[in-house]
């Protein structure tokens, strides 16, 4: 780990009062710290454990926000493709033999996640229970009551959840 790289650390202030999106968020940074902390001769495998675990987290809450009526092609989902395809890219220079870009894709994330989780993952939350939605079940407790069409595409009328 290069010393100008700040280690990234749990913190409750990234709750969000949902302990499936909680669980799920602790599993991340724990993750994104061992890759942090890897060595040369595991930092491929440390990234790659790291992004299987941001495709099914990102995967989890793009199929939440479909559930609940909102539009696939959205500002919440739309970040998780970027930063997927960024670490897919990451990791194909990898597997190539070209790591050094992991470090400073962990350094990025580090520093992405904390906002996005306290504002589109806090949102989304929050929508989720509004309108009923478990996380546990990923089930609405009163479809009928639904929203229809609750969102244009990026989560509330005028916000990105």
């Amino acid at each position: 780990m290069n010393a100008s790289m700040s280690l990234p650390v749990w913190s409750d202030d990234l709750l969000l009062d949902d302990d499936r999106t909680d669980a799920t968020h602790r599993e991340f940074m724990q993750l994104l710290r061992s890759s942090f902390m890897a060595t040369e001769s595991n930092r491929l495998e440390r990234f790659q454990k790291l992004l299987a675990h941001t495709v099914a987290h990102f995967a989890q809450e793009d199929r939440w926000m479909v559930a609940t009526g909102m539009d696939d092609e959205n500002c919440h989902s739309n970040d998780h493709a970027m930063i997927l395809e960024t670490m897919h890219e990451v990791e194909k220079r990898a597997l190539a033999g070209d790591t050094s870009f992991i470090p400073v894709m962990n350094q990025a994330l580090a520093e992405w996640f904390p906002e996005h989780a306290k504002t589109k993952d806090a949102g989304l939350t929050q929508y989720l229970k509004d309108v009923g939605f478990c996380t546990t079940t990923e089930l609405l407790a009163h479809p009928e009551t639904a929203p229809l069409n609750p969102h244009g595409g990026c989560g509330t009328q005028k916000a990105c959840v």
